[in-house]
């Protein structure tokens, strides 16, 4: 399914969460605040643990546009982790 697909499925069930991937090192407690996670701790990363997963309700934070980061529905974020930086590698043979 293409991203748009994604995002029309999720305005038809009332998903109101936005998402984006991140830099690990460019999250701050400022920005943390503005999302549903709580801390570092808690945040879904990458495999290799330089990309992080950040969700929030209502209009994207200032932060988003001065990083330059996309956002994401959660059907489409759902599609960006299961590619290869976001899965572990699978069992070997």
């Amino acid at each position: 399914m293409q991203m748009q697909e994604l995002a029309e499925q999720d305005k038809m069930s009332n998903n109101n969460l936005t998402y984006t991937a991140i830099n690990v090192s460019d999250i701050t407690s400022s920005i943390l605040n503005d999302c549903l996670e709580s801390s570092m701790n808690t945040l879904a990363t990458s495999v290799d643990g330089t990309q992080a997963i950040l969700k929030w309700k209502g209009d994207s934070p200032a932060w988003v546009a001065t990083l330059g980061l996309s956002t994401y529905t959660q059907s489409q974020i759902r599609a960006l982790c299961k590619t290869a930086p976001w899965l572990p590698p699978g069992p070997t043979g």
